[in-house]
């Protein structure tokens, strides 16, 4: 059985005011990285064009030259029909959120016959509650409680990849083995018992 492909071309990237210009530059690499072309910024300042082309580096020029800036929100959504917003916090406030790889199946589906926006906020304090009620789902990544903030592009990249995971074909992937031979299962108990005999 095969798995939906994303439609990609229905599917965006929106930035709502990212502090850092660099920042953009590297989300549009990690764009072209999983096949999204695709990317909305919300800001009213004027870009710093050079660094981001500088951090997305010249294989990635494409995506940015088709960035499309704008100064509202409002703007960035009015044209999609679905869409996904990012989250490190989660309450009873909020609606549900679901991990990456559960949500990306969700927007597979969507982004066949629908635009879908993945919405991502401000590095400091990401979207509020506001912002997040206009989505029909939440993403959150799991992180250790140590540090739950990722960086922008790194978000970005995990959300896309698992988009691009979950359009691949289930019949092209490899099978992996997971059964361990009986000759590696010896070998691996008498390395064991060598250190634990060496430890004593």
């Amino acid at each position: 059985m095969e798995s939906l492909k994303a439609r990609k071309k229905n599917i965006t990237l929106v930035f709502n005011r990212p502090k850092h210009a660099g920042n953009i530059g590297s989300v549009a690499r990690c764009a072209k990285n999983m096949g999204i072309g695709d990317v909305v910024v919300v800001t009213r300042e004027e870009p710093d064009m050079e660094k981001i082309r500088q951090m997305s580096t010249h294989l990635a020029l494409d995506v940015v030259e088709r960035i499309r800036f704008v100064d509202s929100l409002d703007e960035a959504l009015g044209s999609f029909h679905f869409i996904a917003g990012t989250t490190a916090r989660t309450g009873s406030m909020r609606q549900p959120s679901g991990n990456p790889r559960e949500v990306a199946r969700t927007l597979v589906d969507v982004s066949q016959k629908n635009k879908v926006a993945i919405l991502f906020g401000p590095e400091d304090i990401g979207l509020t509650n506001d912002e997040l009620r206009r989505c029909q789902a939440l993403i959150t990544i799991p992180t250790s409680e140590k540090l739950r903030s990722l960086n922008l592009s790194h978000a970005a990249l995990i959300v896309c990849y698992e988009i691009f995971l979950a359009s691949t074909t289930v019949s092209s992937r490899e099978p992996v083995s997971t059964t361990i031979s009986s000759s590696a299962r010896s070998l691996t108990l008498e390395r064991a018992s060598a250190i634990c005999s060496s430890s004593i």
